[in-house]
């Protein structure tokens, strides 16, 4: 068994191979006392390993640190039971990666809290999406490229409607 303080001095291209059923089972004082450096440098797929209350609890230092292939493979129901502290601390380009699966299952309090930064980075497939009423409440904030751009010949309002 590794100490909280052992396990904070390992470099961080030791995090690159974490899988998910290691990030599942690693004990959360060792989560949380990681370093930034440390916790960019998981590899994406690992983030699969996260539960609600595990990802919940990841200081905002390192929630910072999330990029778009990571955040795009927490669980969509991770995503969708995401703290209002966590949603703001994440970078608003972590939100290219989010999944259609995972907008499928944002919930209207959750989809509240996003930054219209983070809203704009969405991509249009992934919008189509969203339910109907998170769609409504962030329909205010998409560009306009988001809303008529085409994707793949077909425009999102095609897309959300059929």
């Amino acid at each position: 068994k590794m100490a909280p303080e052992q396990f904070g001095n390992l470099p961080s291209t030791a995090f690159g191979g974490l899988e998910s059923n290691q990030l599942k089972s690693l004990p959360t004082d060792l989560l949380t006392g990681m370093g930034k450096k440390a916790f960019s440098a998981i590899n994406p797929e690992a983030f699969g390993g996260f539960n609600p209350n595990k990802f919940n609890d990841v200081p905002s230092k390192l929630i910072k640190t999330i990029d778009s292939d990571q955040l795009g493979e927490l669980k969509p129901k991770t995503l969708a039971k995401i703290d209002d502290e966590i949603i703001k601390s994440l970078k608003p380009k972590a939100f290219e990666g989010m999944t259609e699966k995972q907008a499928s299952k944002i919930k209207p309090n959750i989809a509240k809290e996003f930054s219209k930064k983070q809203i704009q980075q969405i991509v249009p497939e992934t919008i189509a999406s969203l339910p109907d009423q998170v769609f409504k409440i962030l329909e205010v904030d998409f560009s306009p490229s988001q809303l008529i751009g085409d994707i793949f010949g077909w425009s999102l309002w095609s897309l959300r409607t059929n």
